[in-house]
């Protein structure tokens, strides 16, 4: 992703988010935001920019400034049996302002912890669970909010279902 013309953001394992600076045509190394302690990120850690802002999602959202986390825009707890908060899996926010964020969190589905999806209208003072009616069984992968109309969102969710 990126952030302007000199500054690229991008996505490595277990959530681990590198910053490049580009100087004329190359690329070098800046900085890495890591996920903070007591929570992990996912395989592929969503992040997004919103408001010329980097917005990374780990256990909980982080608002990042360069290389370093800032300020917390969620306050997820620990996932029901684990020592951390379940990791955000897709993520999606008003380009232009950020008052309107969609995330959605993996379950585990052998400890009977469903997937969630969360809402936040206000840049992430106040969060709505956004589940019912959606397959929490299942691994979600990808939301895209529609940005004319906030309130729509699409998720895609990954995994297989025997029981269909």
């Amino acid at each position: 992703v990126f952030l302007d013309k000199t500054l690229t953001y991008t996505s490595s394992q277990n959530g681990n988010i590198s910053l490049l600076w580009k100087n004329g045509t190359d690329f070098s190394y800046f900085g890495r935001v890591s996920p903070p302690d007591g929570e992990i990120g996912e395989w592929t850690t969503p992040f997004v920019v919103s408001d010329g802002e980097i917005h990374v999602g780990y256990g909980n959202l982080y608002n990042v400034n360069l290389d370093n986390l800032g300020y917390k825009m969620s306050n997820f707890g620990n996932a029901p049996g684990k020592n951390f908060p379940a990791p955000i899996t897709a993520l999606d926010m008003e380009f232009k302002i950020g008052k309107e964020i969609y995330l959605a969190k993996r379950g585990y589905l052998k400890s009977n912890i469903p997937s969630e999806v969360w809402t936040s209208d206000d840049k992430g003072g106040t969060w709505k669970k956004r589940t019912k009616g959606l397959p929490n069984h299942l691994y979600p992968s990808y939301i895209e909010m529609n940005q004319a109309k906030p309130s729509e969102a699409w998720i895609t969710f990954s995994g297989f279902d025997s029981r269909k």
